[in-house]
């Protein structure tokens, strides 16, 4: 799970697959399930059957009768929605086993991964480790991992754990991380502001007033008494008045820090959108916002493949739901540019399956649309959805 060996992009496609190996109890399981996230090198799925950290497991392609065989790279021991979710590696396949070409990763895009503590189960070490963002939003406790101990002198086991805080450290960036330059202070006020946080647990809707430590405009650093996961989606109205008027921006968790001294937590989140807040002043506020449209047009074409699939997309239009199946112009890990004759809203919220075929039942992903272009001398609209930005 080492950002350094990511070696192609990945993106966000469902291909039905079937899947043989040996279970954790040391029994032999035929499954069939689907990917969720696949890339030239591996590919993230789920089963029902829980199987080892570095076992190997026969994968099959159902649309294309392609197979390989893969190892897994980590796992999540705890049951979701009756699965096991799980990431692996491939260790013999043949090169068209997607029908997808992976373009390399860029250089400037290496970078993108996010920071969890990991514990090595043989030696209990704890150590701060880069986590690329595909892979940042399936951990939780019970997560296992197969990474290198430089204290074992071997690959161990190691699982995601709660940050250094909880026991007592201070919950902050290595030494190394800090000669790199913390480039999130750079950018954050020291504000005390209120916050309000809309959740919803179990299917009921929790509320979570608090204040900030410190706030950018793409993010916040708060205090609860709240129970917070890594990954979890949330939304959030900052600043937030009693009685006022404030629209919620969808937000992730990004980090939990223990305080030790107190019965509260840290929180980081981190927002899907930038807000405009009077209070943390105008210049930051043009080079946040400069930053992050420069961040996400590089995205776009830098991770973008020229794929041309068939997609369907279904929105509710007064109550009802209305299909839209059309091509993918381009795909990307986190989304798909595809063309329609329907009007859609910016922002709006749909469920996309990708690749759909008719007559075969998948399970759709949560999308969001968030761009829209107009195509001179067509009654079409170039439409850009965000996949999984919802996902819980």
């Amino acid at each position: 799970m080492e950002t350094s060996n990511r070696r192609s992009s990945r993106v966000q496609l469902a291909f039905p697959i079937r899947v043989r190996g040996m279970s954790n109890e040391h029994k032999f399981f035929d499954e069939k399930t689907q990917t969720f996230l696949v890339g030239k090198y591996g590919f993230m799925s789920r089963l029902q059957n829980l199987v080892n950290l570095e076992a190997e497991i026969h994968v099959l392609n159902l649309k294309n009768e392609a197979a390989g065989t893969f190892r897994v790279i980590w796992v999540n021991t705890q049951i979701r929605e009756g699965f096991h979710q799980l990431g692996v590696e491939v260790l013999e396949a043949p090169d068209d086993m997607w029908g997808i070409y992976f373009p390399p990763v860029e250089p400037s895009t290496v970078g993108l991964a996010g920071q969890v503590w990991l514990a090595c189960k043989s030696c209990h070490q704890k150590e701060l480790g880069s986590v690329p963002q595909a892979e940042l939003e399936h951990l939780d406790v019970g997560v296992l991992v197969a990474r290198q101990c430089e204290k074992c002198k071997a690959t161990t086991t190691w699982e995601y754990t709660m940050p250094a805080g909880a026991e007592g450290a201070a919950a902050t960036p290595s030494d190394e991380g800090k000669k790199k330059g913390d480039k999130r202070a750079q950018a954050r006020a020291n504000l005390k502001l209120t916050v309000k946080l809309v959740r919803e647990q179990k299917g009921i809707i929790v509320e979570d007033v608090c204040k900030t430590v410190d706030v950018s405009h793409i993010g916040a650093y708060f205090l609860t008494s709240q129970n917070y996961q890594v990954g979890e989606i949330v939304k959030v109205v900052m600043p937030y008045k009693k009685d006022g008027v404030g629209k919620p921006v969808p937000a992730r968790v990004i980090r939990t820090d223990a305080r030790p001294e107190t019965s509260q937590r840290a929180v980081a989140i981190q927002l899907d959108t930038a807000i405009s807040a009077p209070e943390l002043g105008p210049e930051l506020a043009e080079a946040e916002l400069a930053a992050r449209k420069k961040a996400q047009v590089e995205l776009r074409t830098k991770g973008r493949v020229p794929l041309k699939l068939p997609i369907k997309v279904t929105r509710q239009v007064y109550g009802m739901n209305l299909d839209d199946v059309a091509e993918t112009v381009n795909i990307s890990r986190t989304g798909a540019y595809f063309q329609s004759s329907q009007n859609y809203t910016l922002g709006e919220q749909v469920q996309v399956i990708l690749p759909f075929k008719k007559g075969e039942q998948f399970i759709p992903a949560i999308g969001r649309i968030i761009r829209m272009d107009p195509l001179p001398g067509s009654p079409l609209r170039g439409v850009a959805v965000q996949i999984g930005s919802d996902k819980k």
